[in-house]
């Protein structure tokens, strides 16, 4: 599964405590004008929904859940980008199927979330040529440089906060260092051997700032 996590293999067990994922998948059949599951995932549990589609629909996926860190990535099987993530996109993802092309959804739990073991009950529907007006997900490469873009905004807001509090300027940003949280990130930094945690709303303004 694919969470768009840049960071160094080792360095992400550590952080999350060595926890692996036990992830499952499931094939959801689109029989109507609007499919929907309701599941149940837990810590670092998650579920990957592969889509039977036909080319050429227009899609709208959506996902409901009883715990705010709960999050969907809507992927194109092969592609190197997600077509949306949703703790950007509001948890609504819309796009039109390819030939030839499989669609997965990924539903998991946000870092922060799974390291406390949190369990959150969802309820993921898939709607077809809906007429959704909203924001249709963007071109992979666009996604990726805003993606970017406000990951690097993130980082910087954090590096600067922390810099300010702590009267030094040599501040260093762990390999694991903009995890989409909450619309916002999540930035991990080092000073003087110590471990921060920093996070941004989704605007880049930075609203916790603490030792680990």
């Amino acid at each position: 599964m694919k969470r768009l996590l840049p960071l160094l293999v080792t360095t992400g067990l550590l952080l999350a405590g060595g926890a692996m994922a036990q992830d499952r998948t499931e094939r959801l059949a689109l029989d109507g004008a609007s499919t929907s599951v309701r599941g149940q995932i837990k810590g670092n549990d998650g579920v990957q929904y592969q889509l039977d589609t036909r080319p050429h629909q227009q899609l709208t996926v959506k996902l409901a859940s009883s715990n705010a860190s709960n999050y969907l990535n809507v992927e194109k099987e092969g592609a190197a980008e997600a077509l949306c993530q949703g703790a950007m996109t509001g948890n609504i993802c819309t796009f039109r199927t390819e030939p030839g092309a499989r669609y997965l959804v990924d539903v998991y739990l946000m870092r922060n979330a799974a390291r406390r073991g949190e369990s959150a009950r969802y309820t993921l529907t898939v709607e077809q040529d809906a007429g959704y007006s909203g924001q249709a997900a963007p071109p992979p490469a666009a996604a990726a440089a805003n993606n970017n873009n406000a990951a690097t905004d993130a980082v910087a807001a954090c590096k600067s906060a922390l810099a300010l509090k702590s009267g030094v300027n040599t501040v260093f940003v762990l390999p694991i260092s903009h995890v989409p949280a909450f619309g916002g990130y999540e930035v991990f930094l080092s000073l003087k051997g110590a471990q921060w945690l920093c996070t941004t709303d989704s605007r880049g303004n930075v609203n916790r700032l603490e030792q680990r």
